[in-house]
C-alpha cells in the first residue's frame, strides 16, 4: 500500500506541474502576442515615414520568442535630405519608428563606405526585438 501511495501522490504532483506549467506559458503566450500586436502598431504608423526617406520595405518576419521580435529587409534608393529629415520630424512620437530610422540612415552610410569584391549591395536587415542588430546583405555580381 505504502508503494501505491506514493505512486499515486506523484502522480498528483507531475499533474499539478504539469497543469500550472501550462498556465503559466498560456500567460506568456499572451504578454508575447501582446507584445508582437504592439511593435506591428508602432512598425506600421511608421512605413510611409520610411518610405519617405527612400527606404523600402521588401521582407518581413516575425518571430514569437520571449522577447517578440521583428526581421524586416529594406531596399534603399536615394533621396534629398529634406525629405529624410521630415520623415524623422513626423516619427517624433513613435520611437520605434525613430529608432529604425536612425538604423537605417546610418546603416546606408555605412554601406556607402563598403566595398566588397565582385559583390553588390542587395538590402539592409534591421531586427528589433531585444538588441537591436543591422545587416547588411551582399550577394555575388
Amino acid at each position: 500500500m505504502a508503494i501505491s501511495g506514493m505512486l499515486n501522490k506523484a502522480k498528483e504532483s507531475a499533474s499539478k506541474v504539469k497543469s500550472e506549467a501550462a498556465t503559466k506559458l498560456g500567460a506568456l503566450q499572451d504578454v508575447g502576442s501582446e507584445k508582437i500586436n504592439e511593435l506591428l502598431q508602432q512598425f506600421n504608423e511608421a512605413r510611409p515615414h520610411f518610405r519617405k526617406a527612400g527606404y523600402m520595405l521588401s521582407q518581413l518576419e516575425i518571430t514569437a520568442g520571449l522577447p517578440p521580435t521583428l526581421k524586416t529587409h529594406f531596399q534603399h534608393t536615394v533621396v534629398d535630405q529634406a525629405e529624410i529629415d521630415q520623415a524623422f520630424v513626423e516619427l517624433e512620437s513613435n520611437a520605434l519608428g525613430t529608432n529604425m530610422l536612425t538604423m537605417l540612415v546610418k546603416a546606408a552610410e555605412l554601406q556607402k563606405k563598403i566595398k566588397v569584391k565582385e559583390m553588390s549591395f542587395s538590402f539592409l536587415e534591421i531586427e528589433v526585438g531585444g538588441i537591436p542588430k543591422v545587416t547588411l546583405r551582399y550577394e555575388p555580381e
